[in-house]
């Protein structure tokens, strides 16, 4: 992701992908957005469009519901992470560059011969980027890289074929539950980028993990208390749910790592926690 010039006398948050900057208008500056977003394109010369987020995340597929201020009207463009290419249509399917740290983290993590479930996959950021470094390092392993959007797996399978990983990567279309029930402690590593919703895969992923094997689980954690402003551990809760889970299903587990993805909201934050099943 490269970085972005905002007009100085703004502090709009913004998030490029491809040629298309995505922002956030403050209700006092409304008027002004279509002028802002000029300036921002005018500021960022490998931009070709400025879109403003519209409330929250929508619908099945959890999509931005998006509006053009400015430049080309097209939400289609290509992304380039780590000598990866993502085809991708940022109003169809969900996708964050923020996260860019974390897919290089993990990617360095995989060695040769494992087996991973890569759920909630996108248009293939996590799976293609673990591939791509494997196949650089003449390893291999069994990535199997679920989705349930149609749009999000039509583009994976694009992106697989557009980074020549297609050996290692496989596309598993539908419910991440239905895959995981297949694939009982079949997993040497499972990754769960849906920070919303993750936490309630648990008992499956527990059953799909080998034992011995690695969960990088994300979610959100409060690191601030709403009445008192004082801080709190963003991981107590979610780590409280995996140990509670892992006890239900009679597996042992630890919490090998931890740490803060990005901030979310004025009192809370994303997390990753990553623990192993054994």
């Amino acid at each position: 992701m490269k970085d972005l010039k905002a007009n100085p006398a703004t502090t709009l948050p913004l998030d490029t992908i491809g040629t298309i900057a995505i922002t956030e208008i403050p209700v006092e500056q409304k008027k002004n957005a279509k002028q802002l977003a000029q300036e921002i394109l005018a500021a960022n010369k490998h931009l070709q469009s400025v879109y403003e987020k519209r409330g929250a995340m929508h619908g099945e597929y959890r999509v931005w519901k998006l509006r053009h201020l400015a430049g080309k009207k097209s939400t289609k463009t290509t992304y380039r992470e780590s000598d990866c290419f993502f085809e991708l249509d940022v109003a169809r399917v969900y996708f964050s560059p923020r996260l860019a740290f974390e897919r290089s983290r993990i990617a360095a993590q995989v060695e040769t011969g494992e087996k991973v479930l890569a759920l909630f996959a996108g248009v293939g950021p996590f799976p293609i980027i673990i591939a791509k470094k494997l196949k650089t390092q003449q390893k291999t392993a069994d990535i199997i890289a679920n989705e349930l959007n149609p749009v999000a797996v039509k583009y994976m399978q694009q992106n697989i074929a557009l980074n020549k990983v297609s050996e290692i990567v496989v596309v598993n279309k539908g419910d991440a539950k239905k895959l995981l029930k297949q694939k009982k402690k079949w997993a040497d590593r499972v990754i769960t980028p849906l920070p919303h919703t993750a936490y309630k895969f648990l008992p499956q992923i527990i059953d799909a993990t080998a034992v011995g094997g690695i969960v990088h689980l994300y979610g959100f954690g409060s690191h601030r208390n709403e009445k008192t402003k004082k801080k709190t551990n963003p991981f107590r809760v979610l780590e409280k749910k995996i140990k509670t889970e892992c006890r239900k299903k009679k597996r042992k587990c630890k919490i090998i790592f931890k740490r803060v993805v990005r901030p979310y909201s004025p009192f809370s934050v994303q997390v990753v926690i990553d623990f192993a099943v054994k």
